[in-house]
């Protein structure tokens, strides 16, 4: 890929000694009223996957999705993070969300997510609300307010740890 953040955390984990294997699979389709899955990072083989109907369906999110996986196998190789601590999990997701380009205001407004008339922490909300609606789908999780509780915990520290980038990189 030429995505320039799929560059710097690909560069970051061969600097911290590892090479993330990424392969695309047939994913299963989704539950109903469900969204399809993207992919995701592998913990046990340290990998990435990513959804062969989803990358039809949706090749401008590649990069973007790419990224947001990236991010937490560079946190997992960099803080050996426990995935059934809450705190640790909603860190990862608080990270990947901003660092990704997943809350850029286009894609709230594509979402349904946007509202002219609080347009001022509009991604903030956004990445509080996709990193607790990851934190609430660990099994450890047993309900939305506890994720949304780690991710309150994790918020004041993630938010400013843009690593490996200087700043939070263009595209949020």
């Amino acid at each position: 890929t030429s995505c320039p953040k799929v560059k710097t955390l690909q560069e970051a984990l061969r600097a911290l000694g590892k090479e993330v294997p990424i392969t695309c699979i047939r994913c299963p389709g989704p539950e109903e009223g469900k969204p399809a899955a993207a992919g995701g990072f592998m913990t046990d083989s340290e990998s990435i996957v990513l959804c062969q109907d989803w990358m039809a369906q949706q090749p401008l999110e590649v990069n973007n999705t790419l990224t947001h996986e990236l991010v937490h196998a560079y946190d997992h190789a960099r803080s050996h993070l426990d995935w059934t601590n809450l705190t640790h999990h909603a860190c990862t997701e608080i990270r990947a969300a901003l660092l990704s380009g997943d809350c850029t205001l286009e894609r709230e407004f594509s979402r349904g997510n946007f509202n002219p008339f609080r347009l001022s922490r509009t991604g903030e909300r956004c990445v509080r609300r996709r990193a607790q609606l990851s934190v609430a789908m660990n099994p450890a999780c047993p309900d939305s307010s506890i994720a949304e509780a780690a991710v309150s915990r994790a918020w004041s520290v993630c938010a400013k740890d843009f690593a490996p980038f200087d700043e939070i990189p263009p595209g949020y």
